[in-house]
């Protein structure tokens, strides 16, 4: 008997531990027209989170500042979305644009414009006048940044390149010699490692959900070459692309991220220095995460929280009213917004469960409908 209960003993661990492990869907990651409000944990001197599986990540003590807010766009909706052809998701954060394509089998890069760790880098303006911080790279083959479905135990290393040239007149000096160039071209060779290598329970100041841990190692390999003719003793100039020897060092960036069920994003994410060891920067989800779609006429509006329970909040700019309707389109409630304020708070406490629809009516007539869950 004390062999059966010992036996049903381990069956009923195993069983919860086999239960622990999460699966990140393709629905739980972010479409065109969501939303995702992050804060930033300053001074924070902890670690980042141990790999392996069944971990308790402990984070409650995070304190966070501000709200940084994601968007995430159709590509067709931003300026250089016509470069990206295989992109048919955005992300727009802090003035750079990551251009994704979200498919069955993963969430890929395709390219960006800015960022990426490219404006870190510093060349001789004399030598010729590249701004980094404002290029534009397709990345070809694709690069995985997330395998959908995502599952513990994972890893997967993928390499794309792109370039970027630029007219460029001048004569420049090569090894001693002189040489007459008509163009600039820089090559970005991007190498990423994709490795999901922990699961468990992630507890943070406002939230406490099952995680997938992943840790992204992104290496940036850039070389710029020149464009001339070389003249032979006879027959025509033969064109040439020459690889300057300017040394620009590799870059590397870490980040440390977790994923929940229906968080859209990573719900906790650590930068790390160059060697994965260090901790730059640290932002989690806020309560205020919530769901929002950009109309056609390109009025922008926020609710929040959602899934909410007593009150949620409307944020848009020269908001004038609010309509809140059932799911089959009955107007339940409509709320006036102050002259000076863009934001008005809508109570939702006696409401059922369900999806529900927010309108979001600016003073000058354009308007949002934004998706609320009431739980």
């Amino acid at each position: 008997m004390k062999k059966i209960v010992y036996l049903l003993s381990v069956l009923c661990a195993w069983t919860l531990n086999a239960q622990a492990q999460i699966t990140i869907q393709a629905a739980d990651v972010a479409n065109a027209g969501d939303q995702v409000i992050y804060k930033t944990a300053l001074n924070y001197a902890g670690g980042f989170g141990t790999a392996g599986a069944n971990q308790i990540w402990i984070f409650s003590d995070l304190e966070g500042v501000g709200n940084d807010t994601v968007n995430y766009l159709n590509p067709s909706q931003t300026p250089q979305g016509n470069i990206f052809a295989g992109a048919n998701l955005a992300m727009f954060q802090d003035g750079q644009y990551l251009y994704m394509e979200k498919a069955s089998n993963g969430l890929f890069l395709q390219g960006f414009v800015m960022g990426a760790g490219l404006d870190s880098v510093q060349t001789d303006s004399s030598l010729f006048p590249i701004d980094f911080s404002s290029l534009k790279f397709t990345v070809s083959p694709k690069l995985e940044l997330l395998p959908l479905p995502a599952n513990y135990n994972h890893v997967s290393a993928s390499s794309g390149a792109g370039e970027v040239k630029f007219a460029y007149d001048t004569t420049i000096v090569i090894s001693g010699s002189s040489v007459t160039v008509d163009s600039i071209k820089l090559v970005l060779t991007v190498d990423v490692i994709d490795s999901i290598n922990g699961y468990g329970q992630l507890i943070l100041p406002n939230d406490t959900v099952q995680a997938l841990r992943q840790l992204l190692v992104q290496d940036y390999t850039i070389s710029v070459e020149v464009h001339t003719f070389v003249q032979l003793p006879i027959g025509p100039p033969i064109p040439l692309w020459i690889p300057l020897p300017l040394g620009i060092p590799a870059i590397r960036t870490n980040t440390c991220q977790y994923w929940a069920v229906g968080k859209k994003a990573p719900i906790l994410e650590f930068t790390l220095d160059s060697a994965g060891t260090n901790i730059l920067t640290t932002r989690f989800q806020s309560h205020e995460s919530l769901v929002s779609v950009k109309s056609s006429n390109n009025y922008l509006a926020k609710v929040y929280p959602s899934p909410a329970q007593k009150t949620v909040f409307v944020e848009a700019e020269f908001l004038q009213k609010v309509r809140l309707f059932s799911a089959v389109g009955q107007l339940l409630q409509e709320k006036e917004a102050a002259q000076t304020e863009g934001k008005v708070s809508v109570s939702v406490e006696k409401f059922e469960s369900g999806i529900y629809f927010c309108q979001a009516v600016g003073r000058d007539g354009r308007s949002t409908i934004l998706r609320l869950v009431k739980e």
